[in-house]
């Protein structure tokens, strides 16, 4: 699968499927939320993180199965 912005990602993740970063580390738990993006900024999804804290990620990724969502390239954390 081509790496895409996360939010193209949508119809193939459900909530509580788990982000990862590039290396292959759990990042969080995807929340089922997201924002769509404006001009200028791309959106991003909800996940709840190894402290239940909600923080918001933003990248190019690609889904696994059996995995879940791994980021490809550099990725932006907002909370």
């Amino acid at each position: 699968m081509e790496a895409v912005n996360i939010i193209s990602l949508l119809d193939n993740i459900n909530k509580g499927d788990r982000i990862h970063d590039m290396d292959g580390n759990y990042i969080g738990s995807f929340t089922g939320y997201n924002t769509r993006g404006t001009v200028g900024t791309c959106g991003a999804i909800e996940c709840h993180d190894s402290n239940n804290r909600s923080i918001w990620v933003r990248g190019k990724a690609v889904f696994i199965f059996g995995l879940g969502v791994k980021f490809v390239e550099n990725f932006s954390i907002d909370n």
